[in-house]
């Protein structure tokens, strides 16, 4: 999935204005670095516009609410690796990744706005969010090229995610699973029906993204309290084991039998 999402951003990055991209991107590098503490504890006291209410808080609740389905997917997936490694290769790459991914796709979009051509947040305000990916994509030359790469991207995305959470739901609501053993199919079979539903029962009843947004809120500002536990009892359970071991007897220990 990554090296087709790849291919996407570099056609958009080449088929778009691309000076202007270019452009955004270091205009919007030099703002983080030198705003980011602002920008994170910025309320909008005076203006109460809601901005950081309605993008700034969800999206920091979203990806909460994302954490443990990700960590033990990665866990998975990362296998002989370091712990260490693990989250520098997070750190590093997630943020890599979203940087462009955004930084990119808002840029394109934001100079066909300014080109009369397409204007996104007119379109968010007219309850029009699902359109706007397929209308970004139409706007690039060779659209027809550009759509099969969007539609590749979108088939991997739905099935990397399906699989990732239906084994992160399983694994939890599985009483026993020993190390190394997969959950049941047929129960990571039903979420994913149950993870297909939701979605398309709410594209169905034309809701939109403001609706979507508070759902997210709603659902997950309490798991944020039960994380909290969760990291606290893992933070625990880790001093307890290997509090009193050295670094030799660590590395041993997880090194497997021969």
């Amino acid at each position: 999935m990554g090296y087709s999402r790849i291919a996407l951003l570099i056609f958009i990055f080449i088929a778009g204005n691309t000076q202007f991209i270019l452009d955004s991107l270091v205009n919007s590098l030099g703002i983080l670095s030198t705003e980011f503490v602002r920008m994170t504890l910025w309320t909008d006291p005076v203006a109460r516009s809601g901005y950081p209410q309605d993008w700034t808080v969800f999206y920091f609740v979203y990806w909460l609410v994302f954490g443990p389905f990700t960590g033990l997917f990665v866990a998975k997936i990362s296998k002989g690796r370091t712990v260490r490694e693990i989250i520098i290769n997070m750190l590093i790459t997630g943020t890599a990744g979203l940087f462009l991914f955004f930084g990119i796709v808002t840029a394109f979009q934001q100079g066909l706005r300014m080109d009369g051509i397409l204007d996104v947040p007119a379109m968010l305000a007219n309850g029009q969010s699902e359109m706007i990916a397929t209308a970004t994509i139409n706007a690039l030359s060779f659209s027809k090229v550009a759509m099969v790469l969007y539609l590749v991207v979108i088939i991997l995305f739905l099935a990397t995610t399906l699989d990732a959470t239906s084994f992160t739901l399983s694994s939890t609501i599985t009483r026993v699973l020993k190390n190394g053993e997969e959950p049941n199919k047929k129960l990571k079979f039903v979420w994913c029906l149950l993870l297909v539903a939701i979605p398309i029962a709410i594209a169905y009843a034309g809701t939109d993204i403001n609706t979507i947004k508070a759902i997210v809120l709603a659902t997950g500002l309490p798991l944020i309290i039960i994380l909290f536990i969760i990291y606290h009892g893992f933070l625990r359970e880790m001093v307890r084991d290997f509090g009193s071991k050295s670094k030799e007897e660590i590395i041993k220990m997880g090194k497997p039998e021969e």
